[in-house]
C-alpha cells in the first residue's frame, strides 16, 4: 500500500499519533499543540477498490479527537464536492461526515 506523510515545520510543537494502517485506509496523523485542546492534522489514502463503509470512516474520524483536519485521497466521488457522480464510497464518506457534524 502506498505511504502517506505529514510534513510539519520543526518550530511547530507537535507529536505523531499512532498510525492507522488498515487494509482499507492508511493514515498518518500529528497533534499540533496550539495552546488549547490541540489540533490533529491527518493525511489518508484509501485504495480505490477497498470497501470502506460509513462506520469505518466514522470510527477513524473519532480517533482524531474533537478538532481535526484530514486530507488525502479517499477515492470517494460525490456531487457534494463538485464531481459528476456519486460512488458507494463517496456516499459513505458523506454520510460519515454528516454523522460527526463535519
Amino acid at each position: 500500500m502506498p505511504g502517506v506523510a505529514v510534513i510539519i515545520k520543526e518550530s511547530i510543537k507537535h507529536h505523531e499519533l499512532e498510525k492507522h494502517p488498515k487494509e482499507y485506509l492508511q493514515a498518518t496523523s500529528v497533534r499540533v499543540n496550539d495552546g488549547g485542546n490541540g489540533l490533529t492534522v491527518s493525511v489518508i489514502y484509501c485504495l480505490p477498490r477497498c470497501k470502506v463503509d460509513d462506520n469505518k470512516f466514522t470510527e477513524f474520524f473519532r480517533t482524531l479527537g474533537s478538532r481535526f483536519i484530514t486530507r488525502g485521497d479517499y477515492n470517494a466521488k460525490h456531487t457534494f464536492w463538485g464531481l459528476k457522480l456519486i460512488t458507494t464510497k463517496g456516499r459513505d464518506l458523506f454520510k460519515s461526515a454528516n454523522k460527526i457534524k463535519a
